[in-house]
């Protein structure tokens, strides 16, 4: 019995290595990214495969390493032979991202050497190579367990009861980020054969700026400048819902631990809601928000299931084979950018389809929209005006994000709330190609566009604004930093900004200090 249970142990053991593979070098601060029920999902598929997995190992251990069926003893050899060798590719994550591919080379021979001892052993005296190995896993599973605790970081995480909207008045403010939105390439050095008939309406008829400096070029540092009006120097992932924000003249502190926008908001009776990717918004701000959930039917969360799957196949075959190959199997990279863009889609058509819920609640106040695009992968192709696998500039996405615009103002048309509200259009940071060089299998970027972008001096985003039943176009070309989007939206509901009038105001009296660049992060 207890040599059973040892068996048992040292096939979970490897088990959870393998499963947990491509998330190992993250563990928790992987999941900190997802939805709430994204991330259940997710670590309920890890959980259910290495159960499955680690049940295939001990049966194989106990009905065909020693079988007299030569066919069934060398298939039980070959994989376990191709288990270690996933294993190795486990224990090599932290280095593997942006592995050079001589080092795959290296690595995999080393494998390769390691293996054909084992199989020579196994031969001479297989049952006691088998205690070996049994012990070696046996003694790696308490990291094995440090794993699964880690990448199963929020599981039973328990959610605030939802907030009930309350009756009020206030305006309809919704804020839309698109993710490395870039100003230049939109405006200043857009390609001639990329039409962008709603943003440039937005412009002709609404209120642009063509001067507003990002506030940062990372993800995580813009969304919290956005929501609490403070500019952090760095932060740091502490927990699946805790992300800690650093500051020069301040403590650290957690996001979403004291004052943000929806906070303030909430005391003011606005009904808030958010909806977005890359960070856990609704676990930040779980106490203030109306939720909405991502998964509305069992098409989408079954695809989130498969998703999972294609990660590992992703992690152990096809992108080890291309590094080894030097990328010069084209079908294969080809298809590499396919799975890659299928996921891209996925993802935006989940935002998208909560977007529509949020916007079509007349009790919702206040939306906060972080859309996806035009951040890369590419999904969407100029020539047939849809979601595709096809393509590879930058300049693509930027018509799937004027037919977002188009389809969102169509939506606020249709539900009657078009006139009356305050639509705000804006970005986290600028287009970073640099960013993508360590994705060139996964995430292509037309050499053009990297070009374009080099031309550009000031890292600015782009701002378009509408104010309710606006008749006076503006544009504006005063320097300001985005930062300062945090205490408009807050103005607007202490009816401080009506119109756009108001708003050109409100821009001329900022401090000093909201005009300036952030050079921290601009380059």
């Amino acid at each position: 019995m207890k040599k059973k249970l040892q068996t048992f142990i040292a096939c979970l053991s490897l088990s959870i290595i393998i499963i947990c593979g491509p998330w190992i070098n993250s563990l928790a601060n992987y999941n900190s990214s997802l939805h709430t029920d994204t991330l259940r999902l997710f670590v309920f598929t890890l959980l259910v495969s290495i159960l499955i997995l680690s049940s295939f190992f001990y049966f194989l251990i106990q009905k065909t390493l020693y079988s007299k069926n030569k066919f069934f003893r060398f298939f039980t050899y070959f994989i376990f032979c191709l288990s270690f060798a996933f294993f190795f590719r486990s224990l090599i994550k932290i280095i593997s991202f942006e592995m050079k591919p001589w080092v795959y080379i290296v690595v995999t021979l080393a494998t390769i050497a390691v293996i054909l001892a084992l199989i020579a052993l196994s031969f001479k005296n297989s049952k006691k190579l088998l205690k070996i190995v049994t012990s070696f896993f046996v003694i790696f599973f308490p990291l094995s367990l440090l794993i699964l605790t880690k990448i199963s970081s929020g599981f039973f995480y328990i959610s605030q009861n939802n907030i009930a909207p309350i009756e009020n008045n206030k305006p309809k403010v919704i804020w839309i980020i698109f993710d490395e939105w870039d100003q230049y390439l939109t405006f200043e050095k857009r390609e001639k054969n990329i039409h962008l008939p709603q943003i440039d309406d937005f412009k002709e008829k609404y209120f642009s700026a063509s001067n507003v400096y990002q506030i940062a070029n990372i993800t995580p540092l813009s969304l919290s400048s956005y929501t609490t009006g403070l500019a952090p120097t760095g932060f740091k992932i502490v927990g699946h819902n805790k992300i800690k924000l650093d500051f020069i003249d301040t403590p650290s502190k957690l996001w979403g631990s004291d004052n943000s926008i929806f906070s303030k908001l909430a005391l003011k009776n606005v009904n808030s809601s958010i909806v977005g990717w890359f960070l856990p918004y609704d676990r930040i701000f779980d106490k203030y928000i109306v939720k909405k959930k991502y998964y509305k039917n069992k098409k989408m969360a079954f695809k989130a299931i498969k998703n999972t799957y294609v990660d590992l196949a992703l992690f152990y075959f096809l992108r080890p084979i291309n590094k080894l190959s030097f990328q010069k199997i084209t079908p294969l990279k080809n298809y590499i950018i396919k799975i890659v863009r299928k996921k891209g889609s996925q993802l935006y058509k989940e935002i998208y389809a909560s977007t529509k819920d949020v916007l079509i609640d007349p009790k919702i106040n206040f939306c906060f929209l972080h859309f996806s695009i035009p951040h890369p992968p590419v999904i969407f192709d100029r020539n047939t005006n849809k979601l595709s696998t096809k393509v590879s500039s930058y300049s693509d996405q930027l018509m799937l994000v004027d037919k977002t615009i188009e389809d969102i103002k169509n939506i606020l048309i249709d539900a009657k709330l078009w006139d009356s509200s305050t639509l705000i259009l804006t970005s986290d940071h600028w287009f970073r190609p640099n960013s993508w060089i360590a994705f060139p299998e996964s995430i292509t970027i037309s050499e053009k566009d990297k070009k374009m972008a080099k031309k550009r001096t000031q890292p600015l985003v782009p701002l378009l604004i509408k104010m309710p039943y606006q008749n006076q176009t503006i544009s504006y070309d005063k320097p300001f930093n985005a930062i300062v989007l945090h205490n408009l939206v807050l103005d607007i509901f202490d009816n401080k900004i009506s119109n756009e009038t108001d708003l050109k105001n409100w821009l001329d009296n900022l401090d000093e200090e909201y005009k300036k660049i952030n050079l921290n992060f601009s380059f």
